[in-house]
């Protein structure tokens, strides 16, 4: 029984939870660059100090805002790279949700009509009960 694979149920379950980590993780690092774009760029005491800074040690200031620079666009294409990654996981569960539908439709059919019987037994024996 070792090598059981999971039900597909267990799957779905697997992916809902990995997509709202992922989920939650998108919005932390969006609010890690809103406060670096809050403190580099929309502070000016702290601009002030980064000019002065410069006015001390220029290479190194430089070298330092260009580093800043590389990290936000490696981020910019991370994000790109997981807005992809999102579309082609969006793209397989709408193609499984609608091919279970079509794939499954007598199932589901007959599933429906089984739940209907039972609905309208169970309708007739509470009006029978309240005789």
């Amino acid at each position: 029984m070792m090598d059981e694979k999971p039900l597909p149920a267990k799957r779905l379950e697997h992916a809902t939870s990995k997509l709202q980590d992922a989920l939650s993780a998108l919005k932390l690092a969006g609010d890690e660059l809103a406060i670096v774009e809050a403190s580099m760029i929309g502070d000016d005491a702290h601009r002030r100090l980064i000019m002065e800074s410069s006015a001390v040690n220029p290479i190194g200031t430089a070298d330092d805002i260009t580093s800043h620079r590389a990290q936000a666009a490696e981020i910019a294409q991370h994000a790109a790279d997981v807005a992809k990654a999102a579309k082609a996981v969006k793209g397989k569960a709408t193609f499984i949700a609608a091919a279970l539908g079509s794939v499954y439709s007598k199932e589901l059919l007959d599933g429906d009509r089984a739940k209907e019987a039972k609905k309208d037994k169970q309708a007739t024996i509470k009006w029978d009960d309240d005789k």
